[in-house]
């Protein structure tokens, strides 16, 4: 596992920590985690043509390829914008949720594997939103 971090100002912060998540994808050894040093708002990929529309900030996203890589994203967000309730069932909820997610694309042979797989946590007014993305 490779992790990256972005320093932010004081106004923004990240969903959760690099503690946290060492701690539930460890077993992941192809997995590069990025907090906010691929950019610090989420694009969708040009190949994707079914676009979900998003009301709120993409906090996280975690994507598995062809290749059978992983990234995984942690876009900042405002810290007004964020309460320690979202924080937790993001922590608690969310977070095992997108762990268990990538163990089960990952189980997948070679040969299922035909596209690149994304799973996106959308917050929106203080409430977590989760899209499945498929393209190739």
């Amino acid at each position: 596992m490779k992790i990256s971090v972005l320093k932010l100002p004081r106004s923004e912060r990240f969903i959760c920590s690099t503690k946290q998540v060492k701690t539930l994808f460890s077993d992941v050894e192809e997995l590069s985690v990025h907090f906010g040093s691929l950019g610090k708002t989420f694009h969708f990929d040009g190949r994707c043509p079914k676009r979900p529309q998003l009301t709120g900030h993409i906090a996280a996203s975690l994507s598995v390829t062809r290749q059978r890589t992983s990234i995984l994203c942690f876009y900042p967000l405002q810290r007004d914008e964020l309460s320690e309730m979202s924080v937790l069932n993001f922590t608690n909820e969310l977070l095992p949720q997108m762990q268990n997610w990538l163990g089960q694309k990952l189980a997948k042979t070679e040969t299922e594997i035909l596209v690149v797989e994304q799973f996106l946590v959308e917050l929106t007014g203080g409430q977590f939103k989760t899209h499945n993305l498929r393209f190739l």
